[in-house]
């Protein structure tokens, strides 16, 4: 017997406006049903996981259904395939309770679609290991909506996505004193929590998310002043602030990353605010509270943008440099000898403007935006790293901007499915906000409610807009680790590395540049199945199955053979189709169609964990009819 997860519908309160907690203020509308979900094991002692969701409504009248709403749709994800008689449920509001009885007991993701004339309502929710109860935000999709809560205004603190869901504000500048501000806006809630307060006051400082908590790194007390050498942790689990330990130098206006080993990486910004810009770096580590020095930057930078992309490799870019300007260098971190070193081969160019925006991209790419200055109008320079056999290539395409040619106070975020969100300012101080392709260089302008300070990407999918006049949070297309990717991928379910380096038509990609890589963006797979057809491989087509925090494993196309390193299954006569099974750290390959078609299984140590996907190619080599299935684990 395979255990399910089963699922109750209930009735709503009877009162559809509850007070929060506070005078004058309430939740707003319901939508009218409470999920509950109970995970059961076959056996003496089943295990029951219940998960009481509580849908509901934003406040903003604009992202509200004009009309009631009349069916949800409820799909359960997980390492397993989707099946209507099994992940997939209709509900529709009604008085007497309705009864699911269907979802597997390994269930890790939630999604929901509320449908109402005109509206669609999207809203994700993580199911932890454990009980769980809380509610969940329905928003249309690509609306900017507002959130009421004055306490969520951004004032100049820092802003951490917490896991499963929901945001951290740490901090802050009133005045010329920074505060003790401490915030929480939880998944699925439309205000914020108040919590007790840093343990020191603190501006300048950043925050670094981890799995169990968010770490609250550096600053200083105020605009003037030294800077701390302190750091502090919110452990999540406990909704505490904990002490962390001490710096190996004081810093303000640092820059910090989380590395795949899970240390962090503090980088830069100054000992105090009348001196010149760190050249140090240190690295933490949490779980302890050890740090050490770690290499030295070729240019001192305060308040660099520190990035780790999904290979592992590590940038530092924009920041201002000891004469003030922008460093044009692109610096990478190497983890064997914990060297700093620029990049001779990519850079921004002469005398950039000043960097408002560095986010990381699907694909080992990294987006870099610069704002307008003294006449110039802004930049997007596209970063790309590229793991070889003998180290790490490096690129930089620059973008076209002419898009954002009037624009100003830009900022960025990525999104699920490869793309990002900018925001910015028009030249009459109106807000927009534009989806930008980056393999494509293609705009599409979006709805604005405010000109954003920070865009934080949130583990729900969700995107929280801060501004000093509130927070809007935004819902892109619901795209998970788990969602099912479609039964064939056409060349737009991809995520291609940069304009120019592919030519696509409606069901196949062109390699038109070396190297070009397309990306199957955020899914991520236990076991999978690949068929595709590969024409022209030239030197290899490679199916690269991407690890986080890795180098991926390349399994190579050629015209005479299908493999990875040392172990090949021959090709005969150039065959089209390509089958790969991974279950584990087993890949079997198959060539040609039929069930006489040649096959062998390989065993690949470094395949541990769920595996992305994506495609590298030479120069003319044609990629189609690409199909996808995740298979339910053994």
């Amino acid at each position: 017997m395979r255990p399910r997860l089963r699922s109750f519908l209930v009735p709503p309160p009877g009162n559809p406006r509850v007070r929060a907690g506070r005078a004058g203020r309430t939740r707003g509308h319901l939508v009218g049903l409470v999920l509950a979900l109970l995970a059961t094991a076959c056996g003496r002692e089943p295990d029951v996981r219940i998960a009481g969701l509580t849908l509901r409504l934003p406040d903003s009248e604009r992202c509200r259904p004009a009309q009631p709403i009349t069916e949800i749709v409820v799909e359960a994800l997980g390492d397993f395939p989707p099946s209507d008689a099994r992940t997939i449920d209709l509900l529709r509001p009604q008085a007497e309770p309705a009864r699911i009885d269907r979802f597997p007991a390994d269930t890790e993701i939630v999604t929901f679609r509320a449908r109402a004339p005109g509206w669609t309502g999207l809203a994700a929710r993580v199911l932890p290991s454990t009980d769980l109860r809380g509610p969940l935000l329905l928003l249309p999709e690509d609306r900017s909506c507002p959130l009421a809560d004055p306490a969520l205004t951004d004032l100049g603190g820092a802003a951490a996505p917490l896991p499963g869901g929901g945001l951290l504000l740490a901090g802050g500048l009133e005045g010329e004193l920074g505060t003790r501000r401490l915030v929480r806006l939880g998944p699925g809630a439309r205000l914020g929590e108040v919590l007790g307060g840093l343990e020191v006051r603190r501006t300048g400082h950043v925050l670094v998310p981890t799995d169990d908590a968010v770490l609250i790194l550096g600053g200083a007390l105020g605009a003037t002043g030294p800077a701390h050498d302190t750091w502090a942790r919110w452990d999540v689990a406990a909704g505490e602030l904990r002490a962390g330990g001490t710096l190996a130098t004081p810093r303000r206006e640092l820059g910090a990353t989380r590395l795949p080993d899970g240390r962090v990486l503090l980088v830069g910004g100054r000992v105090s605010a009348e001196s010149a810009p760190l050249a140090t770096a240190e690295l933490l580590e949490p779980s302890s509270g050890a740090v050490a020095p770690t290499g030295e930057l070729p240019n001192a930078r305060l308040a660099p943008h520190v990035l780790t992309l999904d290979d592992g490799s590590v940038l530092v870019v924009g920041g201002t440099g000891a004469g003030g300007a922008t460093p044009p260098q692109l610096t990478t971190w190497d983890a064997s000898s914990g060297t700093f070193f620029d990049l001779p081969e990519a850079s921004l160019g002469p005398a950039p403007t000043a960097v408002v925006g560095a986010v990381a991209l699907p694909g080992a790419r990294a987006l870099v935006v610069m704002d307008a200055a003294e006449g110039r109008p802004p930049t997007l320079a596209l970063v790309r790293a590229s793991s070889t056999g003998l180290g790490t290539e490096w690129a930089v395409d620059a973008l076209d901007a002419a898009r954002l040619a009037e624009l100003h106070a830009l900022r960025a975020a990525a999104l699920p499915d490869g793309r990002a969100l900018l925001t910015g300012r028009d030249p009459s101080g109106e807000p927009i906000a534009l989806r930008l392709d980056p393999g494509t260089g293609r705009f599409e302008a979006l709805e604005a409610t405010r000109a954003a300070t920070a865009l934080v990407p949130l583990a729900d999918g969700l995107v929280a807009e801060l501004a000093e006049s509130g927070t809007s949070l935004r819902r892109p297309a619901l795209r998970t680790p788990l969602t099912s990717p479609p039964a064939t991928l056409l060349p737009s379910d991809l995520a291609l590395d940069a304009p120019g380096r592919w030519s696509v038509s409606a069901t196949a990609l062109t390699a038109e540049a070396e190297g070009a890589r397309a990306d199957l963006a955020t899914l991520r797979f236990a076991d999978l199945a690949l068929e595709l057809e590969v024409r022209d491989p030239g030197r290899g087509v490679e199916i690269l199955l991407t690890r986080p925090g890795a180098p991926p494993v390349p399994v190579v196309v050629r015209g005479d053979e299908v493999g990875p390193a040392l172990c090949t299954l021959e090709r005969p006569d150039d065959a089209g189709m390509v089958r790969l099974v991974r279950r584990g750290a087993s890949l079997t390959l198959s060539v040609g169609e039929g069930e006489e078609a040649p096959a062998r299984s390989c065993t690949v140590d470094e395949l541990e964990g769920r595996v992305g996907l994506a495609f590298r190619a030479p120069t003319g080599a044609t990629l189609e009819r690409i199909r996808v299935e995740r298979l339910a684990t053994e």
